[in-house]
């Protein structure tokens, strides 16, 4: 199986790599924006958009490559997003300018002030759909790192829930599209878990 993490100009992303590559015949390469291609991404089972950084500097490196992209998950091309990875797979974010890729309707809001931000540590995950991911996750603790979420509109795709003094969709699923908000590659157990039961999910 084959998967590449897309640099955006954000960092842990050698991290994200040794996560994914820990389980069986799984190769990841590190691609950077200015090389993806149609040609590139079809030969991809999935595409892991990393979670440290900035959402106007992200999205303006996403911006020349988002269509190619899109018609990419049109085809079959499955999406990992990891924190900020998630968020830009909604329409905005009020941390800066620039645009998502528009995948899911509903933009990133900032945490209310009367809770400490960011918000950095172990936090549990309640499942709210029963799904192929959480598969023998018996501890759904999961280690977050971020002052923004993304708002989704339609509540069909949300699979997780968190509460940081709101509530907030902290996994969320729409085919073959999957965002958390939290890392798994900092998550012990439940996110190698969690990892493995997304490989098997889009395993052809």
């Amino acid at each position: 199986m084959k998967g590449a993490i897309l640099n955006y100009g954000v960092g842990n992303l050698f991290s994200i790599k040794k996560a994914f590559e820990a389980h069986t015949n799984v190769e990841v390469s590190i691609v950077e924006t200015a090389d993806i291609s149609i040609n590139i991404l079809k030969n991809l089972d999935f595409l892991i958009f990393p979670g440290v950084g900035h959402f106007t500097a992200a999205s303006k490196a996403l911006s020349s490559i988002k269509e190619p992209i899109l018609d990419a998950v049109e085809s079959g091309l499955s999406i990992f997003g990891i924190c900020l990875g998630l968020q830009l797979l909604g329409m905005a974010s009020m941390e800066g300018d620039g645009r998502g890729l528009g995948i899911l309707e509903g933009d990133t809001v900032r945490f209310p002030e009367y809770v400490k931000i960011p918000h950095m540590g172990w936090n549990i995950v309640e499942f709210v759909i029963p799904h192929t991911l959480f598969e023998e996750i018996e501890a759904p603790y999961f280690y977050f790192a971020h002052s923004y979420y993304l708002n989704l509109e339609d509540r069909r795709y949300i699979l997780g829930l968190t509460n940081y003094g709101v509530v907030f969709p902290s996994i969320i699923c729409k085919d073959l599209v999957i965002g958390v908000q939290f890392h798994p590659e900092k998550s012990g157990e439940s996110g190698t878990k969690l990892v493995k039961n997304y490989l098997g999910m889009i395993k052809r």
